[in-house]
């Protein structure tokens, strides 16, 4: 299955936008784009989560300190981690993977 990212609307400002592009039983696999400003709260999950930075700038939960991040950045999270994202000064786009699917 082939998917193109080539969607560019972004949210509006203080927002987030998320959209679910492949779910299945192993995975799931959604689009998150995050306004300046605007963040993914922390949270976990019984799968193993990952985020990728795809395009901007944002920071990333690492334990209980927020690392800078920036596109080609992958961040992984095994189950029951916290994980969380958020955009500082430029919006943000993530691909944040869930397996298997919660």
């Amino acid at each position: 299955m082939q998917v193109q990212l080539t969607r560019t609307q972004e949210p509006a400002a203080g927002q987030v936008s998320t959209e679910i592009i492949h779910s299945c039983q192993d995975m799931r696999v959604v689009l998150v784009r995050l306004s300046p400003g605007s963040g993914l709260p922390a949270s976990s999950s019984s799968s193993s989560v990952s985020l990728q930075v795809l395009k901007g700038r944002c920071e990333m939960l690492s334990g209980c300190e927020w690392a800078p991040s920036e596109a080609g950045t992958i961040w992984f999270y095994p189950p029951g981690e916290p994980y969380a994202a958020r955009a500082t000064d430029e919006p943000a786009t993530l691909l944040v993977t869930f397996a298997p699917r919660p």
